[in-house]
């Protein structure tokens, strides 16, 4: 049910990837904190189901359970062949007809006061990925020390710079729990922001705005080139008086439609 308004779209593509939010776990052994966000394991059907390959782990909520919870998302993941990814562990995929891809993902929301380790932990990631010869390098990233934020940080721009410049081919980021902005820096596309999706931590946020951001490339000579760049605009529900947690998408040229675009000064 949760991903039935867009698995079409999910499965009509090579990979899809999603921030995994929380854990998969039956742990109650939970850290200190307002919000924590678990689901059975048998939860992961909404993945399976829903024709999504791979996820990020490189958040502020998939440690709510501690390490017992963590390592019980990561067996659960393993055991439903859904690939991940994590802060010092890219994932590193080859596609259908060679096409090696590399996904570096890492939270600062609980790692901002260490700015020069994770700075340093990203570029690794990145070199890691170069070295086992992939031809693109997505950045896939949990930023932002305040939430909400119509606009990317000052340092989240720079940072994005600056992880072009050290190979990404493409940069997609969350945790501000809204749209922001989308740029071209070096011809490369930045979404510092796609909102919220399939989100069960509201259950009625004001704002349902989101976005699905479709990257085509080709692959040749050892070079992946982008062929094409589309934006699909969602809302995280199929109500506008509460949250259902079923993604929809906005019907092109609606009000909804053009209102998203313009969130993300979407440049095509």
């Amino acid at each position: 049910y949760p991903l039935s308004g867009v698995k079409e779209i999910f499965a009509a593509d090579d990979l899809t990837a999603v921030n995994l939010e929380g854990t998969f776990t039956r742990s109650t052994n939970a850290v200190e904190k307002p919000y924590r966000f678990k689901g059975d394991p048998a939860y992961v059907r909404v993945l399976t189901e829903g024709s999504v390959e791979a996820v990020s782990l490189a958040n502020n909520h998939s440690g709510d359970f501690r390490e017992e919870g963590k390592q019980e998302t990561v067996s659960t993941l393993d055991g439903a062949g859904i690939l991940h990814t994590d802060a010092g562990a890219p994932l590193i995929q080859t596609m259908e007809g060679g096409l090696k891809i590399g996904i570096v993902s890492y939270n600062t929301v609980e790692n901002y006061a260490g700015e020069m380790a994770w700075r340093t932990s990203v570029k690794e990631d990145i070199e890691t990925c170069k070295s086992a010869g992939c031809s693109l390098i997505i950045g896939f990233m949990h930023w932002g020390t305040v939430e909400y934020l119509p606009e990317p940080e000052d340092w989240e721009v720079q940072f994005a710079h600056d992880m072009v410049d050290w190979g990404c081919g493409l940069i997609v980021g969350g945790h501000a729990h809204i749209l922001q902005r989308m740029e071209y820096y070096n011809d490369v596309p930045i979404f510092y922001s796609m909102g919220n999706f399939c989100y069960g931590g509201n259950t009625n946020p004001d704002d349902k705005d989101s976005v699905i951001v479709q990257a085509e490339y080709s692959w040749a000579d050892g070079k992946a080139e982008r062929k094409n760049l589309k934006v699909i605009p969602c809302e995280i529900s199929t109500r506008n008086d509460r949250n259902d947690y079923c993604p929809t998408i906005c019907q092109e040229g609606s009000a909804d439609y053009q209102r998203i675009l313009e969130k993300l000064e979407w440049k095509g």
